[in-house]
């Protein structure tokens, strides 16, 4: 299967896993967002646990929260809470940086609108707004950083690179912005290059979580599986609830033939974030496709397998065959042929010759061993 390491590239922060805070003393309301992410509007944001400070957040990062009290939302990444009246539904933040804007066509508030666009994968519209807030005079590296973001996930890595320079050029200090160069020259393959920004990046804030975990995945890309090791439980250590990290490492511990603690990692990632489809997916594969007996578990493989697919809408070719492969698992030969064509009509022409194969073993009522 495919690999699935996966890097925190972008410049506003997404947190995604529960810690323990101090609860303040105000009723449940209803929820603020279905996804339970949102966008800091307010340069005021401050995150408290009981009544002392966890730090203050820039206006403009997205937020994942674990739970709702009154006014307040938990937010795990700092192990605080957050009033509400700071920030806005991900839902509907393009609608309301878009009715700022119209009243008052301020650089910071595309600059906004850009990081709202891209939080819901409109890249083109993000980059446009990026494009608008730098062309009107911001001089942030944040939204350079962020253009970059937006460039690196339409696949135009050396634009994203030039973008994470400049980044680097308006503030020779900012890690984040060293960090996402380092996942950009990884993907172009440049791998010394890469482990030397994020060397920096760790230079200037040891503690960067996001940065450990991406230099892992470029120690994993050069091959060195033991350094990626080394760097994903790094990255733990600091934010203990890092799901990517646990992902990361799962796989590297599948790679290195301990699946008993592939298996942990993976469901500690998804235990934090039920929405990690990777996680899902990667694990419904080792539970339905390992060559020994004692890690196979059929049925908890099509459940996460159903769940990676219902995540991505039955969109993406890799869960169906994963999904295919844990219904061989159970028996039902027959799902597991629909699902393995269903796979094959969606895949790439170079991914089709190994689904194809696999769905001759279920035409033939035997499920596949890895």
């Amino acid at each position: 299967m495919k690999l699935r390491d996966l890097m925190a590239c972008v410049a506003v922060l997404i947190a995604t896993a529960a810690t323990q805070a101090d609860d303040p003393p105000q009723p449940a309301e209803p929820l603020l967002s279905a996804s339970r992410t949102v966008i800091v509007v307010s340069s005021k944001a401050e995150a408290f646990a009981g009544n002392e400070s966890v730090g203050k957040i820039p206006s403009g990062s997205v937020l994942r929260y674990s739970e709702e009290n009154g006014p307040w939302l938990l937010i795990p990444r700092y192990g605080g809470w957050l009033n509400r009246e700071e920030v806005v539904a991900l839902e509907r933040a393009v609608e309301y940086f878009s009715g700022i804007i119209a009243r008052e066509p301020a650089p910071q508030a595309f600059h906004h609108r850009g990081i709202a666009q891209m939080s819901v994968g409109a890249y083109d519209a993000a980059i446009d707004d990026f494009t608008r807030a730098i062309t009107q005079g911001l001089k942030d590296p944040g939204v350079y950083i962020n253009r970059g973001v937006a460039r690196q996930r339409l696949g135009n890595l050396q634009a994203a690179v030039e973008d994470f320079t400049g980044a680097i050029q308006l503030d020779p200090n900012s890690a984040r912005a060293y960090d996402n160069r380092a996942g950009a020259l990884a993907e172009l393959g440049q791998f010394d290059a890469s482990l030397a920004d994020s060397d920096e990046a760790l230079r200037i804030s040891p503690s960067f979580a996001e940065a450990f975990n991406n230099r892992g995945v470029t120690w994993r890309m050069k091959g060195d599986d033991q350094q990626a090791l080394v760097d994903y439980t790094q990255a733990i250590e600091l934010y203990e609830g890092y799901a990517a990290a646990y992902a990361n490492r799962g796989y590297i511990h599948k790679r290195l033939g301990d699946l008993p603690l592939a298996i942990s990692d993976y469901e500690k990632a998804i235990e934090l974030d039920a929405a990690a489809h990777g996680a899902c997916n990667d694990l419904a594969w080792l539970l339905a496709t390992s060559a020994d007996d004692s890690v196979r578990n059929g049925t908890r493989a099509v459940e996460l397998a159903t769940r990676a697919c219902e995540l991505t809408r039955d969109r993406n070719a890799d869960y169906l065959d994963t999904l295919a492969a844990a219904l061989a698992e159970t028996g039902d030969f027959a799902s597991a042929a629909a699902k393995a064509e269903a796979a094959l009509a969606l895949a790439p022409e170079a991914a089709r010759g190994p689904i194809q194969q696999r769905l001759a073993l279920y035409q033939a009522q035997q499920p596949f061993r890895e």
